[in-house]
């Protein structure tokens, strides 16, 4: 389109998802407990490369090539919270959560420091 007798755009084209980065990214656990299927805590401290509304949280490890499933912690009965830059953060929410992931609806903006607690985490 043309705002005074400047071209500003001749067309449109269809946008891509940009997946940002997660910078710094550690993974520690809150507890010694190891067994398998036992709960577990686990801690993620990041800081985003680019804003995002979301963080899809998952695991796996690979033998050989090829991923094992047996290997995986459990998500099912997890529950998260979160800190924004020490803050902690209220509008924070679980949008799907499975077996093999979960996805947490959660303002994240760039270059900002985030320690994600998930707790009820199942060891693999």
């Amino acid at each position: 389109h043309v705002r005074g007798e400047v071209v500003v755009s001749s067309k449109t084209v269809q946008g891509e998802t940009v997946t940002p980065r997660l910078q710094a990214l550690s993974v520690q656990r809150l507890d010694t407990r190891i067994a398998v299927g036992s709960p577990s805590a686990l801690t993620l401290s990041f800081s985003p490369s680019q804003a995002a509304d979301a963080l899809h949280i998952s695991t796996g490890i690979s033998q050989s090539g090829e991923q094992d499933t047996n290997l995986r912690f459990r998500f099912e009965s997890a529950q998260v919270s979160a800190l924004q830059d020490s803050q902690p953060i209220e509008s924070i929410s679980i949008l799907q959560q499975s077996n093999e992931s979960m996805l947490v609806l959660m303002d994240l903006q760039e270059g900002l420091s985030y320690s994600v607690e998930l707790t009820h985490v199942l060891n693999p």
